[in-house]
């Protein structure tokens, strides 16, 4: 008897199998899949997985044959049957198909017969399909501080200073001698600074002699050492004053005075003659509005600011709004372009079906606090299973993106016979201004099916009991 394990069906089979674990019940028949292929007294066994097929039993066809081969056993994970007689050793394949339409659901090579040497080294396959982008990484290390760059062109001479404080005033000349003591008469002109007589010898310091009258000046004598302070003289008669002097130049000119007070407002002159006549002027369609009831062309709608129309505002062609269209009435046209801003939208929060994520209210909803009191004609639930930042409810909140595909859930998820997601309901609470999300603990948070199954690929939480929501509503 000779046995075929194939290991990549095998590890195929497993990763299935895991994924089964953890998904909820499929829309429809997973494929069938062959572990292995032994042969025994004419027939073989096939073993694997998924044989039992909501669409019937499946047909097991050997390459080489025209008809299928006939079955002695048929179960989920066995099938036996019957090999042609006289089958000759060598390499075949078996293949399960569907009976209805013939789709191959696996193929498996296997050995009938002594097995030859191993064969060369197949060809490479083909490179596998790009994955997703790493998580961004950690901040690296300050680098080195840069050489020291060149010095830079002299700059524009700069504004001339002030003017500096007045220098220290000069040395004082030196002392000519001293005329003889007159009379005093009449100031006369300023006599000419006679030669310094030459110094006598210093004398001894004499004593001090009674106050004699007082004599003639003489010539003063060499600069003797400081003498003792002698008493105090009598006051001399008063001199006569003396002519009075040039005027001295003007001072400087004092600060501006305060302004008055404004004066009254002077009365109109009178009209001046009118002026010529201006050239006529020209009317550009492309930019007015014309007061008539059918479309005007080609002109074009154009208000900067805010435009009020009191009836039907009727457009044959493109709308264009940037910005915020209050209508009260009828729009009618073709197309109409713009972002339809929510009035309402949450960030990203976390939501875990155990009901532990958000709080819930008494009746085990999550409860979303609006402030408008008015009911939203139209709302939209986002569900993402992983964050690159998660958001924290603050003063200031992190601009978190989603890592995984978003699922559009409208007011309610996805739910069947095969697979329930979360929300079960969304109401609004007009009283308390309060959107109001039920939820149930045995249904997944998020999920969405692809390639045959339902999931969460890429979900921080791979069991989907667990995501984050984002809620938007508009008026």
């Amino acid at each position: 008897m000779k046995t075929t394990i194939r290991w990549p069906k095998l590890f195929s089979a497993f990763l299935s199998a895991f994924a089964l674990a953890f998904a909820a019940p499929s829309l429809a028949d997973d494929k069938a899949v062959i572990t292995s292929i032994s042969e025994a007294s004419n027939a073989v066994t096939i073993q694997g997985i998924n044989f039992a097929q909501r669409s019937g039993p499946l047909q097991v066809v050997l390459n080489g044959f025209p008809t299928p081969l006939f079955v002695q056993s048929y179960g989920d994970t066995a099938i036996v049957a019957t090999l042609p007689a006289s089958l000759p050793a060598g390499s075949y394949s078996i293949s399960l198909l569907v009976r209805a339409n013939g789709t191959v659901q696996d193929e498996f090579f296997f050995t009938l017969g002594a097995q030859g040497p191993k064969g060369d080294t197949g060809d490479t396959g083909p490179a596998g399909a790009t994955g997703q982008t790493g998580l961004k990484g950690d901040k690296g290390d300050k680098g080195d501080t840069g050489a020291t760059g060149a010095i830079g062109a002299t700059g524009a001479p700069g504004a001339k200073g002030d003017k500096g404080d007045t220098g220290a005033t000069g040395a004082i000349g030196a002392t000519g001698t001293p005329g003889a003591k007159g009379d005093k008469g009449d100031t006369g002109a300023t006599g000419a600074i006679g030669a310094t007589g030459t110094p006598g010898a210093k004398g001894d310091k004499g004593d001090t002699g009674a106050t004699g009258a007082i004599g003639a000046t003489g010539a003063p004598g060499a600069k003797g050492d400081k003498g003792d302070t002698g008493m105090t003289g009598a006051t001399g008669a008063t001199g006569v004053p003396g002519a009075k002097g040039d005027t001295g130049l003007a001072g400087a000119a004092g600060a501006p005075g305060t302004p008055g007070a404004k004066g009254d407002k002077g009365d109109t002159g009178d009209t001046g003659p009118q002026g010529p006549q201006g050239p006529a002027g020209t009317i550009d369609m492309t930019k007015v509005i014309a007061n008539q009831t059918t479309p005007q062309s080609p002109g074009n709608f154009n208000i900067v600011g805010t435009g009020v129309v009191t009836g039907t505002l009727e457009v044959a062609g493109l709308l264009n709004v940037d910005g915020l269209l209050n209508v009260d009435g009828d729009i009618i046209g073709k197309d109409i372009t713009g972002t339809l801003k929510p009035q309402y939208a949450s960030i990203w929060f976390l939501v875990k079906s155990d009901g532990t994520a958000p709080p819930r209210n008494a009746d085990g909803e999550i409860v979303i606090h609006t402030t408008d009191h008015v009911i939203p004609s139209r709302l939209m639930v986002l569900q993402c299973g992983k964050l690159d930042v998660v958001p924290v409810p603050g003063p200031t909140v992190p601009d978190s993106h989603c890592m995984t595909r978003i699922v559009l859930a409208g007011t309610t998820g996805y739910h069947d016979g095969f697979a329930n997601i979360n929300p079960v309901s969304i109401t609004f609470d007009v009283a308390n201004s309060d959107i109001l999300i039920s939820t149930s603990p045995s249904w997944w948070t998020w999920g969405f099916y692809t390639h045959g199954t339902w999931g969460c690929p890429g979900a921080t939480d791979p069991s989907c009991f667990s995501g984050y929501y984002r809620v938007l509503a508009w008026r």
